[in-house]
């Protein structure tokens, strides 16, 4: 009789057993969110990564045709890193005809950087680049 009494004892009551599953969603919900925004958070970092990679290209191509003495020119055109198509676009900025500049000469640039299709995540990069002729 007393082998009958301790099998009854043994088990989890329902009550027990509901707040053992409340708190495996609270920790399952808690940990979904942080996967979540490490999700995100990656892929914010690869857009701002392949946008600097192409940044830095653009700077290169300023650099090159400046060594070589040609004009730069406002200029767009697209280009695919990493299977994503940004477009590139290069302004001149117009000399401020109130400053005197003697050479050398600087000029200002904007890099302006989107995926193609995408307006919201512009990237905006002003640089100078100073030569003398």
């Amino acid at each position: 009789m007393n082998c009958c009494c301790r099998a009854t004892e043994r088990g989890l009551t329902f009550a027990e057993a509901m707040i053992a599953a409340a708190i495996l969603g609270i920790a399952v919900t808690v940990i979904m969110g942080v996967l979540t925004t490490a999700d995100r958070i990656r892929g914010r970092r690869n857009r701002i990564s392949n946008t600097a990679f192409v940044v830095g290209n653009e700077a290169e191509r300023i650099r090159k045709t400046a060594a070589r003495w040609d004009s730069l020119n406002d200029t767009i055109y697209e280009t695919t890193i990493n299977q994503m198509t940004f477009e590139v676009e290069r302004k001149v900025m117009p000399v401020d005809p109130l400053i005197i500049q003697k050479p050398p000469y600087a000029k200002d640039m904007e890099i302006i950087v989107r995926r193609v299709h995408e307006q919201k995540n512009t990237r905006v990069f002003r640089l100078i680049q100073g030569y003398s002729r």
